[in-house]
């Protein structure tokens, strides 16, 4: 089972159907209900996604808590706003984009593989560079993965216009059982 964080973010929506696309089931719950999320993650020990929202990583307070009980055991996917958090859980710092992209697509590289990949990012993310495995570095297509069981992308994955993901799925499916 994947469990979504939902920050009250229409993306969410896509998300999910991103993942049902792929014949794992999905299920989404209101981060501001957080302690039902952790009776799910207690009960059910899900695959986590934390997922795209509004605002600043810095006004969901509460999840840090919840990352620092359960970030070592289980598995997560970070998108935009999780990947945004995860970052600064793990001490990254965040500043307002000095040229913001939003809607804009993209191209990146994983081993030779080209992927078109979609943006929509108004924050930076000044990663620490020594608890990051770097996948991709490259402006606003940043991708990592920190241990085998957390892996984090600064785009969208799920967007109508970012293509090319099955590949990277496929890449991280040797590491990580959420694929």
């Amino acid at each position: 089972m994947i469990l979504i964080i939902n920050f009250m973010d229409s993306y969410t929506f896509n998300i999910k159907n991103f993942f049902i696309s792929k014949k794992h089931k999905s299920k989404t719950l209101n981060y501001f209900k957080l302690n039902k999320i952790i009776i799910k993650v207690l009960i059910y020990r899900p695959n986590l996604v934390i997922g795209s929202g509004p605002d600043s990583p810095y006004k969901y307070f509460k999840i840090y808590n919840f990352l620092k009980i359960f970030y070592s055991y289980l598995y997560f996917i970070g998108i935009c706003l999780g990947h945004q958090i995860i970052s600064c859980f793990f001490g990254s710092k965040i500043s307002i984009s000095k040229k913001i992209k939003h809607g804009k697509t993209s191209k990146i590289y994983l081993n030779e593989i080209k992927i078109n990949i979609m943006i929509y990012n108004s924050l930076n993310v000044k990663i620490r560079n020594e608890f990051f495995n770097f996948i991709i570095k490259k402006n606003y297509g940043l991708m990592f993965q920190k241990f085998k069981n957390i892996l984090s992308f600064q785009y969208h994955p799920e967007s109508y216009f970012s293509y090319g993901n099955k590949k990277i799925f496929k890449y991280f499916s040797k590491y990580n059982k959420i694929f």
